[in-house]
Parts: C-alpha cells; structure tokens; sequence
C-alpha cells in the first residue's frame, strides 16, 4: 500500500454464519491499485430459518453426502492454536491449490463453534471431531483472550459477533435463553432483534451495514444469504490490518515475470534488500518469516526448495498437518539471517467459496445438515444448517497488508542458522503459500496460495 492512507492493513471479517467461508475460494477479481483499497470487511453469519417450501426442503433432503471420514471427537481440550491451525490444515487440503487459494480458519472455527455451543448428541461429536474441539466453553476461553485483539500504530486486530433474531420467531418459540447468555459472555455477541419474516430485504441492508463497519468497510457489498424463513443469524467479523515492520520502496518495484504452470506473467514486483528476516530450509520447503509492526503478526510465505518448481501450494500438501506445523514452529524461532534480495509481488485476491458445504460434510459434519438427523437443540428444536457460505479478501502492497473474510451459515426449522556471509535470495516469482498468523499464540488467521497475483 504506497498509500499512507492505509488504515487497516488486513481486515479480517468472517460472517460466522460460517455459510460462505468455504464455498470454495474460487474466483478471482482484478487487481486494485493501493490507492484504491478500502477496509477489509468479512462475516460469517448463522441463519436459522423458519418455513421452507416443499421444493426448497426436497432439494435439501435429496443432496447426496459426500464420502469422508467419520471424525473422531477429541479426548482433551486443546490449545486454541492447536485447534485452529489443525483445521486449517485439513481445510487446505481440500482446495484446488492449482488456484488461488485464501480463507480464514479463524473466521470458520469461531462461527462454527457457536453453532456447536448448541447441538447435541451426533451432531455435537461430528462438528467437536472436524473442529477439534471437546469442550466449547473451554475454546470459547481461549477465543476471548485473542478476541481482545489489540490496536497499535502499525498493527489492529478486532472481532466482533452478533446474534440476528427474528421477532416473529422469538415471540412463538423463542431461543434457548442460556445459548444466547452464553455466546454474549464468551463472544461477546450483540443480540440484535429483526424482522425477517416480515422485511428480509431490510434485515439484509441491516446486515451488510453492521459487516461493513465491524470490517472497517474493506467488504461493504456483503450480501447476506438470510431471507424470510430465516429465524437466526449469527455473524462474526475479523478485522486485522498491518503495516510491513521493514516497508518495501515504492520506487523500487518494477515489473517482473512470475512464472507459472500456464505461462510467464507481468506483475508488481516489491524489492527488499540486505534485511534480516527469520528463515528456514528444510524437507523440500523454504520459508521466511515478514513481521507486521509491533511484532504482534506476521506473514509467513512457503516455496519449494527447487527453483523450478511451479507447484509449491500443492507440493505443500506433501506433509503431514503435523510436519507443515513443525516447519512454522521452526520458521518462528529460526535465528534472523541477511537476505541479499527479497522480491514479493503485490497481489490482491478477492475469493468466494464454492462447495463449501460438501467440503464440511465430507470432512464428517454430516447430521448437522439434515433435516432429520440434525440436533441443535441447544439452540431451537428442529433446527437445521441449511447452507454455507465464505469470502475472503486479500490485499499486499509496499505498505503492508489487509485481510477480511466472511463466514454465513444459514439455519431453518425442519417438517535453521545460515552463514551471514552466504547470499541468499528468496524471490517470490513462483507459486507460493502464505499464511498470516497471531505471533503471540501461533493462531493462524489467514491461509493462501497465490498462483496467479
């Protein structure tokens, strides 16, 4: 971002109705100057709705589950990072890396495990399985201690959740009062009255108003997945934006090929010289470590060793969840060495996710999109997910960077060292994979694979 008007960096705002964060990070949008970046908005929101038609709730029913595996709830709590980044981990996998990839597991994890605060029985170990997740007030422990988030002169992190209440629905069955009273102690989750039954177009524009200020306004044309029969929306928002603790030259990006599977293409390429930056070279893979200002983020960026490989996102499949985090954890506590020339291009992604409810059932949540097998009884009898959504947005500069992501679910009522004198050089001009994470806890935020900036 040559602009100082950079206010927000990345702007991470997930709509935890966890609909839309996986939909599949799909499409991507032309390339915006810096001078045109607005703040970051991303949501993840919950609908639950009321009525469906009978054509809506035959189609529904009919959708075949894809084939996976029957997760295994965990035994113990685990570290939020743990829990994140293992999920994260498992997500990735899933995409088509020959693409460009970027999400938020953060934003993913936390509008699915308010809904997991409210389900029972199969549907409550299938989604603690996939989300790791035993105990969801002890997650909802750790979720606060990072929700504090902070704001500095180079770096903020906010997140903020809502509950969306229908009144109509309110009125005749009501919420389970203790699901509310808790994802308002543990989420700090606004509860906000509307009236889908009657004005879902005016629920719709309330939505994308309160996403686009929590987001810092990076994402004002969220449109939300809610509509009449809709009972309950929940919405989580992250919002993070950070400056380059060492900014790159403006005056020294120039135009350079990046080379990919289908070609060589021109881009902005940003030029560092003579820093020192946490690096590793190990198992195949390269790493190195940008820190945001302040030291409370950083971005880490993941190539093959070999020069001539144009698949590191999906080689980076190759290990294991475990060996992939063992490589951030050495990454992190890597001693700082001389990097004769960095070279990273400016990009900018702006991705929605397609097959995102496939993607969850075939990694086990199963029941919680059935309409008969469905128990989220901590929240409504006969309630159900009827749908997902997720968008993610990304953009780096000179300057920084800025991030946001939106997350829907929809519900309705069913019927290493290295010499300082050896030159190395870490040049960007290939395929890469990315992940911007909380330094503090180790939480990753954001995860990505640019193969075409």
């Amino acid at each position: 971002m040559k602009n100082k008007n950079i206010e927000k960096i990345i702007s991470c705002a997930f709509l935890l109705s966890v609909c839309a964060l996986f939909s599949g990070c799909a499409k991507k949008t032309a390339d915006v100057s810096p001078s045109d970046l607005k703040p970051i908005e991303t949501e993840s929101e919950v609908s639950l709705g009321g009525e469906t038609s009978k054509e809506s709730a035959d189609t529904e029913e009919n959708v075949s589950v894809p084939e996976g595996k029957a997760p295994e709830k965990p035994a113990s709590d685990l570290p939020l990072s743990e829990t994140v980044n293992t999920f994260n981990w498992e997500f990735y996998d899933l995409q088509d890396t020959g693409s460009n990839v970027f999400f938020s597991p953060m934003s993913l994890e936390s509008a699915l495990a308010m809904v997991l605060s409210g389900a029972k029985n199969d549907t409550f170990d299938e989604l603690a399985g996939v989300l790791h997740i035993a105990n969801p007030d002890t997650f909802m422990d750790g979720y606060s201690r990072l929700s504090g988030g902070y704001d500095t002169d180079g770096a903020k992190l906010t997140i903020a959740n809502s509950l969306w209440i229908d009144e109509s629905f309110e009125k005749e069955h009501g919420i389970e009062p203790s699901f509310i009273s808790k994802l308002e102690e543990k989420m700090d989750a606004e509860v906000i009255p509307e009236d889908f039954k009657n004005d879902p177009q005016k629920a719709s524009l309330d939505i994308s108003e309160w996403v686009s200020d929590k987001t810092e306004n990076l994402i004002p044309d969220y449109q939300s997945v809610s509509d009449s029969n809709t009972v309950l929306d929940i919405i989580n928002a992250i919002y993070f934006y950070g400056e380059w603790k060492y900014k790159f030259d403006a005056n020294d990006t120039f135009d350079m090929d990046f080379r990919t599977s289908g070609g060589n293409r021109t881009v902005d390429m940003m030029n560092m010289h003579d820093e020192y930056y946490r690096y590793l070279d190990e198992k195949g893979f390269k790493g190195i470590e940008l820190p945001y200002a302040g030291d409370a983020a950083v971005m880490d960026i993941i190539m093959s060793e070999d020069d001539s490989d144009l698949s590191s996102p999906d080689a980076f499949k190759s290990l294991s969840a475990e060996e992939r985090e063992e490589f951030l954890s050495k990454l992190s506590s890597a001693d700082e060495t001389k990097i004769s020339a960095l070279r990273l291009p400016k990009f900018t992604m702006d991705l929605s996710a397609e097959g995102l409810k496939e993607k969850l059932q075939k990694m086990g949540i199963r029941s919680a999109f059935d309409p008969e097998k469905a128990d989220l009884s901590g929240i409504c009898e006969k309630l159900f997910i009827s749908d997902i959504a997720h968008r993610a947005k990304i953009e780096v500069d000179e300057e920084g960077s800025r991030a946001a992501a939106v997350t829907e679910v929809t519900m309705r009522v069913t019927g290493a060292m290295i010499d300082d004198e050896e030159r190395i050089e870490f040049v960007c001009d290939r395929p890469f994979v990315f992940v911007i994470r909380d330094a503090s806890s180790g939480t990753i935020l954001f995860t990505g694979a640019v193969n075409e900036p």
